[in-house]
């Protein structure tokens, strides 16, 4: 054989099917589906960042709950003591013309000063008790 004829000799045509990204134009029933989903999308969106507002706000109530116990224990600590509701007696000494306040739980006397005029002139009438309590 010469080299022309098989120069001339027919070559196969090979076909293999892929798969490709191609630019695809939308139908209008495609582009009515994408802007529902995108409607869709941004009502959730919408909800989400309202749930996160009221979440957001709940958080800062509760840390403002707390800032405010950090504030109050801080401000006991610094001065050791606080005013409490305290059952006492109130002793009215009419022969020193005094009148004490004294704790019912510890027995400390926290207050002792003179009667006022008022209080001298509201005697009680001797009923026979020694040290009787009013």
């Amino acid at each position: 054989m010469d080299a022309p004829a098989a120069e001339r000799a027919v070559k196969p045509t090979v076909v293999k099917k892929v798969v490709m990204q191609l630019k695809c134009i939308l139908t209008d029933e495609e582009l009515l589906e994408c802007g529902q989903r995108m409607a869709d999308a941004n009502t959730m969106l919408g909800r989400l960042e309202d749930e996160m507002e009221a979440v957001k706000a709940i958080y800062k109530a509760k840390g403002a709950e707390q800032e405010a116990i950090v504030q109050k224990n801080g401000s006991l600590i610094g001065l050791k003591f606080e005013h409490r509701d305290v059952s006492v007696g109130v002793v009215k000494d009419y022969e020193a013309e005094t009148v004490s306040v004294i704790r019912n739980d510890t027995g400390e006397v926290v207050e002792t000063r003179r009667m006022t005029e008022q209080e001298l002139s509201e005697l009680p009438m001797d009923d026979g008790q020694e040290g009787g309590a009013e």
